[in-house]
C-alpha cells in the first residue's frame, strides 16, 4: 500500500508539472529563437543603413567636388552651396559611419576612404582659395591634377566597401532566414511536446483513477474478508470454549488412564483451535481499524525473563538460553502487546532450533530505540523466501503446527507501537530476528 501511495503521487506529480514544464520550456525555447532571429534581422537592416550610408556619402562629396568647379568657371558664390554643405555634414557622417561597421574588412575600407575625404575636402579647400590670384591657372592644374587622383582613389575604395557591404548584407540575411526557419522548426517541436506532455498527463490521470478504483475494490474486499473472518472467529470461540469447558470438567474426574489420555489430546487440540481462532480475530482486527494501545514504559529484561519461563512451560521442555540482558534498559510500548510479540518469536526460535542448538537473546541501546535479537541455530531461510515470513497465512515449514499469522500479527503490532521486525537468516546457520522498539531515555 506503501509503495502504490508513493507511486500515485508521483503520477500526480507527473501529471500536474510535466505538461507545465514542457509548456515553460517550449515558450523559452521560441522567446529565445524570436530573439535570435530579431538580432540577425536587426544585423541585416544595419547593414543595409551602412550601404546607403556609403552612397550618400559618395554622392554629398561628388556634389561639393561639382560646387567647386562651378565657382571655378563663374567666380560666383552661390555654386559653393553644395560644397560648404559637404564640409559640414561629411565629418559627422563619417564618424556615424564609423560607430556602425563592425566587419574588420569594413573598418579598413572605412578608414581608409576617411583619410581620402579628408584629403579631398582639404584639395577642394585649396582649389577654392587658388580661384582668385594671378597664377590660378598654373597652380589649378597640378591641384586639380591631385584631386583627380584622390577621387579615382576614393571611387575604388568606395566601390569595395559597397561590394563588401552586399558580402555581409548577404551572409547576415543567410543567418537571420536561417533562424526563422529554425524558429518554425522549434515552434513545431515546442507544440509537439506540449501535446505530448498533455497526452501523457492524461494517461497518467487515467491510470491513476484506474488505480483509485482498483484500490477501493481491494480495500472494500479486505474489509469483507476482515469482516467475514471477525464474525467467523467469533462464531467459532462459542461452541469451541463449551468444548474445552466441558473437557476441563471431564480432565477433573476419576478417569480410566486410556480415557485421561484422550481427554488430555481434546484438551491439547481444543486449546490449539483455540490459539488459531484467536489468531485469525487478531488479525482482522488489526486489518479492520488500528489496535488500541496503551504505551508506556517498561524495562525490557524483566519482560523478556517472564516471556522465557511461560515459552518454557507451555512448550513443556527447557532450553538452553545465551541471554545479554541490560537491566536498565526500558521501552515504549503496550505490556500485552509486546508480550505477544515476545512470546511468538521466542516461541518460533525454540520450535526451529536443531536439537540442542544455540538459543540467544539480547538487547542493546541504540541511538533512540532498543534491539532485541531472538536468535535460533535451526535450518535458516533462503533469502527469497524471508519476505514471505510476514504475509498472511504463509508457511515455509508445512510440518510445523500454525496457520502463519503469528509473525504477521507481531509485525504490525510492533508497527502500531513505533518499531518494527526485520529477520537475517542463512540456510544451516540459523535465523536472527530483530524487534525494534522506541527507547525510554533514563532519567
Amino acid at each position: 500500500m506503501r509503495r502504490f501511495l508513493q507511486t500515485r503521487r508521483l503520477s500526480i506529480w507527473v501529471a500536474t508539472f510535466l505538461p507545465m514544464a514542457l509548456l515553460i520550456g517550449a515558450g523559452v525555447l521560441m522567446v529565445w529563437s524570436a530573439q535570435t532571429s530579431k538580432q540577425a534581422e536587426m544585423q541585416v537592416r544595419l547593414g543595409l543603413r551602412v550601404l546607403s550610408q556609403i552612397h550618400a556619402l559618395h554622392a554629398q562629396l561628388a556634389e561639393g567636388a561639382s560646387g567647386i568647379r562651378g565657382f571655378l568657371l563663374t567666380q560666383k558664390d552661390s555654386f559653393l552651396a553644395p560644397y560648404e554643405l559637404a564640409r559640414v555634414r561629411i565629418p559627422p557622417a563619417l564618424e556615424a559611419l564609423s560607430g556602425k561597421v563592425k566587419d574588420s574588412e569594413q573598418q579598413r575600407h572605412l578608414a581608409v576612404v576617411t583619410t581620402l575625404i579628408n584629403e579631398k575636402l582639404t584639395n577642394l579647400a585649396v582649389i577654392k582659395a587658388q580661384a582668385t590670384t594671378a597664377d590660378r591657372d598654373a597652380t589649378l592644374q597640378i591641384i586639380l591634377n591631385d584631386n583627380k587622383n584622390l577621387l579615382d582613389r576614393l571611387r575604388a575604395t568606395v566601390v569595395l566597401m559597397e561590394r563588401r557591404e552586399e558580402i555581409v548584407i548577404a551572409e547576415r540575411s543567410a543567418i537571420a532566414d536561417r533562424w526563422r526557419q529554425q524558429a518554425l522548426v522549434l515552434s513545431l517541436v515546442a507544440l509537439l511536446m506540449v501535446l505530448v506532455g498533455m497526452a501523457f498527463s492524461a494517461w497518467l490521470a487515467l491510470r491513476a483513477r484506474q488505480a483509485d478504483a482498483a484500490a477501493a475494490a481491494a480495500e472494500q474486499t479486505n474489509r469483507a474478508k476482515s469482516d467475514m473472518l471477525s464474525r467467523v472467529s467469533h462464531e467459532l470461540r462459542t461452541p469451541l470454549n463449551g468444548i474445552l469447558g466441558y473437557a476441563q470438567l471431564l480432565a477433573r474426574q476419576p478417569l480410566a488412564p486410556l480415557a485421561q489420555r484422550q481427554v488430555g489430546h481434546i484438551l491439547a487440540s481444543g486449546d490449539h483451535l483455540l490459539q488459531l481462532v484467536n489468531d485469525v480475530l487478531d488479525l482482522s482486527r488489526h486489518e479492520l481499524r488500528a489496535p488500541q494501545l496503551s504505551l508506556r514504559a517498561l524495562p525490557l529484561a524483566a519482560l523478556l525473563h517472564d516471556c522465557m519461563a511461560w515459552v518454557e512451560s507451555t512448550a513443556h521442555s527447557t532450553a538452553a538460553w545465551h541471554t545479554q540482558l541490560d537491566d536498565t534498559l526500558s521501552v515504549y510500548a503496550d505490556e500485552q502487546r509486546l508480550r505477544q510479540i515476545l512470546i511468538n518469536l521466542l516461541s518460533n526460535a525454540m520450535k526451529f532450533n536443531r536439537p540442542g542448538g544455540a538459543l540467544s537473546v539480547a538487547i542493546e541501546a541504540i541511538d533512540a530505540t532498543v534491539v532485541v535479537r531472538i536468535s535460533d541455530s535451526g535450518e535458516g531461510i533462503a533469502s527469497t523466501d524471508l519476505e514471505r515470513l510476514f504475509q498472511p497465512f504463509e508457511r515455509l515449514h508445512k510440518g510445523i503446527e500454525g496457520i502463519g499469522l503469528g509473525l504477521t500479527i507481531s509485525r504490525q503490532l510492533a508497527q502500531a507501537m513505533g518499531g518494527d521486525i526485520h529477520v537475517a537468516s542463512e540456510l544451516g546457520t540459523g535465523s536472527t530476528f530483530t524487534l525494534v522498539l522506541p527507547r525510554v531515555e533514563p532519567t
